[in-house]
């Protein structure tokens, strides 16, 4: 048993090398807005970079343009396990219930962040019509469907404007355009600096240092410090009502138009389609209160084949993989006898 004695004056520095501790053993590495003191950055590094390593990345490796180490690949938590073995919780006690129907607002807001986690973010980059360009991120956010590529966006009104449509809401119901920027860990702080209350008409990229670029086919921009953009046009707003009949939620659903992924970050499938690389994508998930996380581990288990479903993931999932390398290889082969097209 390790005890560290820290300087207990400073509750928020033991709050955060107790999550700093908890990220390491989840796989994710936790972030605060707050700086955080240098022994715990390395605290956080030691502990990640005990685990399995990546032949492809160093597990001892800083990644590019960051403290924090790369992502790294390894097996999965209990490549033993097969069907029918129990998988208990590790913890002891009883559950507390909570009834989002009649808690407060605060209260809902805190149990929603801290159990819905970690969340992918969008950060929205839109143009008013008047040509002010808005920045801003938002963490209820997901994919709906790849047939066509659509996605949504929750945007709550905002207490500072009184219940008040946000920018971003605003700029999307007037242009019906907008992109997607994916944050990754070498730019958390430029992109969280978006979230401030500003002013309608206060552009966030310039009071954040971001760069902006021109998009293809939407006039919103996109940001340079990000490794993969979505140009999105609206397809339908949803309003959903507070209980008590007011504007609360409007649920932005849209449509991906057009992907731009960098080199750096642009991988290929088995079959090769294109596919986006996470190891060195490094994106930054949300979690409760302040706390952002980046992806500390990554590991593959496949789907159940049906005639080795009972031999367990590890077998099955070794098995996927090779059905998916040889169709690879097959596919690679057919394009090789094809003529060349001028």
């Amino acid at each position: 048993v390790l005890l560290i004695v820290i300087d207990l004056d400073n509750m928020g520095v033991l709050s955060q090398l107790l999550s700093a501790g908890l990220g390491a053993a989840a796989g994710l590495t936790f972030l605060g807005i707050s700086s955080i003191p240098e022994f715990i950055r390395r605290k956080k590094m030691s502990s990640q970079q005990n685990g399995h390593s990546n032949p492809d990345q160093g597990s001892s490796d800083k990644a590019a343009g960051s403290a924090l180490p790369a992502p790294v690949v390894t097996t999965m938590p209990h490549p033993t396990w097969t069907p029918g073995i129990k998988q208990p919780m590790p913890y002891t006690g009883t559950y507390e219930m909570f009834d989002p129907t009649v808690a407060p607002k605060p209260d809902c807001y805190a149990m929603v962040v801290s159990s819905f986690v970690p969340r992918p973010i969008a950060l929205v980059s839109s143009l008013s019509t008047e040509g002010h360009h808005n920045v801003a991120p938002f963490s209820y956010f997901n994919a709906v469907g790849h047939n066509p590529v659509n996605l949504t966006i929750g945007c709550n009104r905002s207490p500072s404007r009184q219940g008040g449509k946000k920018d971003t809401l605003i700029n999307i119901e007037e242009t019906g355009e907008f992109v997607v920027n994916i944050m990754s860990d070498w730019w958390v702080e430029a992109a969280n600096h978006t979230c401030g209350d500003y002013d309608r008409g206060v552009d966030e990229a310039a009071l954040s240092g971001l760069t902006l670029l021109p998009a293809e086919r939407v006039k919103a921009p996109r940001l340079a410090e990000s490794a993969v953009h979505m140009e999105c046009k609206l397809r339908q707003i949803v309003e959903v009502p507070a209980p008590d009949g007011t504007p609360s939620i409007a649920i932005v659903i849209a449509e991906v138009v057009m992907f731009h992924v960098h080199e750096a970050v642009a991988g290929r499938s088995p079959q090769g389609k294109l596919v986006v690389n996470t190891v060195p994508l490094r994106p930054i998930s949300r979690l409760g209160g302040t706390q952002y996380a980046t992806t500390g581990t990554i590991f593959d288990i496949g789907r159940p084949v049906m005639e080795e479903a009972h031999l367990g993931p590890a077998q099955y999932t070794a098995s996927y993989k090779a059905a998916l390398e040889k169709q690879g290889k097959d596919k690679d082969g057919e394009q090789d006898q094809q003529p060349q097209k001028q």
